[in-house]
């Protein structure tokens, strides 16, 4: 029989193992792969956030859609460090086509890739991901969304080509404005070549009439002159 004091260091030592499974030990392992809708995700990151504070467990989603969850850096074969605290986590999920570089500033940052993922899943308040992690291994699969017709409709760069389309706008309207203003001054040069036919013609009556007037003169002379 054992005696009452190894009896009682045992019950201790059990309290103090369940206590250590629910004060933050890391104790807990996740994995599993990431889908949009139902497609195997080619990249991104995983996050799972614990409902009551704690540090954040990351996870790189690889090109066959799988991660494993840790905390902190370090190497993820090292089962130390790939282990999390059991309890309530809400997870969020990040899925981006490659970054670019920016042609403006090569030198530059990177530029995001298009998202691929909505917007929701990467907050943890919207994203409605909520697991219960407990101790030893997880498989955790989880199915995203694909953005919106209108979350694409926002990342999409058409001001620039809109920008365009306004200018051609006002490229035409300039064309047309020149057209006018050419118009207006072949009116103008028609009008004062009509002026000036009209002056001609009236110099011509003008000129005829004094040729009238002096042929009427000698014509009055010539009578008076004769017997």
């Amino acid at each position: 029989m054992k005696s009452p004091k190894l009896l009682a260091l045992i019950v201790v030592a059990l309290g103090l193992g369940g206590c250590a499974e629910s004060d933050g030990t890391m104790n807990a392992t996740v994995q599993g792969t990431v889908t949009i809708d139902g497609e195997l995700a080619p990249r991104g990151k995983v996050s799972f956030h614990k409902t009551d504070g704690g540090p954040v467990a990351n996870g790189t989603v690889h090109s066959d859609g799988t991660f494993t969850l840790q905390v902190g850096r370090g190497n993820i074969s090292d089962q130390d460090a790939s282990r999390i605290p059991a309890g309530e986590y809400t997870a969020t999920v990040v899925v981006n086509e490659p970054s670019t570089v920016d042609p403006e500033h090569p030198s530059g940052p990177p530029l995001p890739g298009a998202r691929l993922t909505a917007v929701k899943f990467s907050s943890r308040e919207t994203s409605g991901l909520r697991y219960t992690i407990i101790a030893g291994l997880n498989i955790v699969d989880i199915d995203v969304e694909a953005p919106s017709s209108e979350e694409l409709a926002e990342e999409d760069p058409m001001p620039k080509a809109e920008d365009e389309s306004n200018e051609d706008e006002d490229n035409h309207e300039d064309d047309a404005n020149a057209d006018k203003e050419e118009g207006d001054d072949v009116t103008e040069e028609n009008g004062e070549d009509a002026q000036d036919g009209d002056s001609d013609s009236d110099d011509e009556d003008a000129e005829s009439s004094v040729t009238e007037d002096v042929e009427n003169g000698d014509s009055e002379t010539s009578e008076e002159v004769s017997p």
